[in-house]
């Protein structure tokens, strides 16, 4: 299995996973080895889980659906779309709750506590791409550092591969990586919080071509739809909860753009916060622009880069304990 973020036009190249027999570090960069015996067809469950593991009872709602192998399809669903199933994880390795591609489970994490300190979970991979796609949040709900890993458990712990760790100063964050599978797999997931913070989560892998819910699973944001060359206002508000932030959609071929951004405010000091989200609606913290100034007007201009052809969002947000009228204009 090969893991990777940095696509290229054809396959894509990361670490390369033998059913979770490789030690090699993770990592989005590497170039996956040619090895002509990783071609060949292994349906073993490497896992040594054997028969006790549990299986929810909607777990095989989506079985069967075909992974394309090639460069990532971005299809979105709309946000809510996609109803979360009741299955349970555990956090005993030994007895793994399996999944279906293109099921959403949930789960609550803390590393305080021998129940929630991880969860457990097994799917079974044809050989194809995938996404594995995870939204989280704090559970009081706050503002704060919060973040999860996702490993794939080997035999034994040297074998195990990071496949995701993510990690944000906001209210919620969707985490996002492509997988490549060469073989018929069966993967073990283990899901941890990356701090010590209460943590709720909602999980999905799905096939390469499958819809994905976008930019979130639940709480879903409203969003203004915006084009190039038209200029959009937004009212922001003090950042007290996610609801306070102010989300834009547009549909952009992938290339370099510029955002021209200005704020006005009745009060003594402005600043905004400008963050793209691409790929499902993934947080990278990448910030377009922030700008602030003990004025009641700020102006900026800034470049972005687009990946992909398809969907971003801009998510914006006051800076200060203040409100305001931001106004945003992409061009190229």
């Amino acid at each position: 299995m090969i893991i990777s973020k940095n696509f290229t036009p054809a396959f894509v190249a990361a670490f390369m996973l033998f059913n979770a027999s490789c030690s090699s570090d993770s990592s989005t960069n590497n170039t996956p080895e040619d090895d002509a015996g990783a071609q060949t067809e292994d349906t073993t469950d490497t896992t040594g889980n054997g028969e006790n593991s549990n299986t929810d009872d909607q777990s095989n709602t989506q079985t069967g659906s075909t992974a394309a192998f090639g460069p990532p399809q971005f299809n979105l669903a709309e946000c809510g779309s996609a109803e979360i199933t009741s299955a349970q994880a555990t956090n005993d390795v030994t007895t793994p709750t399996t999944i279906a591609t293109g099921q959403l489970v949930q789960g609550q994490l803390s590393e305080d506590s021998a129940t929630l300190s991880s969860d457990i979970w097994r799917v079974n991979l044809e050989p194809g791409n995938y996404h594995l796609v995870l939204d989280s949040w704090m559970a009081s709900r706050e503002r704060g550092s919060h973040g999860v890993r996702v490993k794939s458990l080997g035999q034994t712990s040297n074998d195990d591969e990071t496949l995701v760790t993510s990690g944000t100063q906001g209210f919620d964050e969707r985490t996002y990586e492509y997988l490549e599978i060469l073989n018929p797999t069966t993967m073990t997931l283990q899901v941890e919080p990356s701090y010590s913070y209460t943590m709720n989560y909602v999980m999905g892998i799905f096939p390469n071509g499958a819809s994905v819910p976008s930019p979130r699973f639940t709480d879903c944001p409203p969003t203004t739809r915006a084009s190039l060359d038209t200029t959009v206002s937004l009212t922001l508000n003090d950042m007290n909860s996610t609801e306070d932030y102010r989300w834009i959609q547009l549909n952009l071929d992938a290339g370099e753009y510029t955002l021209d951004a200005s704020m006005q405010s009745s009060e003594a000091y402005t600043g905004y916060n400008v963050e793209l989200l691409q790929r499902f609606g993934e947080n990278e913290n990448e910030t377009v622009v922030r700008d602030s100034n003990s004025t009641t007007s700020v102006t900026s201009s800034d470049q972005f880069t687009v990946l992909d052809n398809g969907e971003i969002w801009l998510r914006a947000e006051s800076v200060y304990d203040d409100s305001g009228t931001l106004e945003l204009t992409v061009r190229q």
